[in-house]
């Protein structure tokens, strides 16, 4: 694993993660998560989290201005306050946990959740108007922002969330994108002054992936525009417990 030098196998690895978080915001959930291990397997963990804040906000600009009008304001903004709780605690201490201890304390609540989300959904198709107990949302809020702090996981228990709450598709997605970009905002000065993982240089030499991320926004929409609701929330649970199952490899091997 390298630090971000932007040689040319650099650059190539950026451009993938950046396409793919660009499927994300377009709709295709499970790729932000596929573009958060490219740049974890190639460059350090420091220099992985750092750059995806970056490319995350490069696609989050422009997701933002074209998904406006689906977005759940009262549900965003309830998820939000428990989330920049657990982002500020991130930050705090973070970086003093015991990483191997934390990890596998961290596999265990993302793989509860996403068995309770199955269970949830099961529930809510022979009950349409049952309703999540008051705990949930603090709860994959804090979540959320305690691990998109510390490696980008975010967006796992989001979705686990969306699903779980029987969203639209066009709720999630809008309601996500937008989460998304006010998280990342405010992960930004974080990852500038305090944990110095952004540099003045990143910006200038990762404006060129910005196509790339515009690209993936574009086919992302397309995909999602020709799946059911039915179909879609299908494929975001396949995809979701790949990625729990590829969280799982991760720490094995």
């Amino acid at each position: 694993m390298s630090a971000i030098g932007f040689a040319p196998l650099d650059m190539v690895v950026l451009g993938v993660a950046a396409f793919l978080v660009g499927m994300r915001r377009g709709g295709v959930n499970g790729a932000a998560v596929l573009g958060v291990i490219v740049l974890a397997d190639h460059f350090t963990a420091a220099a992985s989290v750092g750059i995806g804040v970056l490319i995350f906000l490069y696609a989050d600009v422009q997701a933002t201005v074209l998904l406006v009008r689906d977005v759940d304001w009262r549900v965003l903004g309830k998820l939000l306050v428990p989330t920049i709780v657990g982002l500020v605690v991130a930050a705090l201490i973070g970086r003093r946990l015991p990483t191997d201890v934390f990890e596998w304390v961290l596999f265990g609540i993302i793989l509860l959740a996403y068995l309770g989300m199955i269970v949830q959904r099961a529930n809510r198709s022979r009950d349409t108007n049952r309703s999540l107990p008051w705990y949930v949302t603090p709860v994959a809020g804090f979540l959320s922002g305690f691990t998109s702090m510390i490696g980008n996981l975010a967006s796992v228990f989001v979705a686990i969330y969306f699903a779980a709450t029987g969203a639209m598709k066009a709720q999630f997605i809008a309601t996500s994108v937008w989460f998304f970009f006010v998280l990342n905002l405010i992960k930004l000065p974080i990852h500038i002054w305090g944990w110095k993982t952004l540099t003045a240089e990143m910006l200038p030499k990762t404006l060129i992936l910005i196509p790339l991320v515009t690209l993936g926004i574009w086919l992302g929409r397309v995909i999602v525009k020709r799946m059911s609701e039915k179909t879609y929330w299908r494929f975001v649970i396949v995809v979701t417990g790949a990625a729990v199952l590829r969280y799982l490899y991760v720490l094995v091997v």
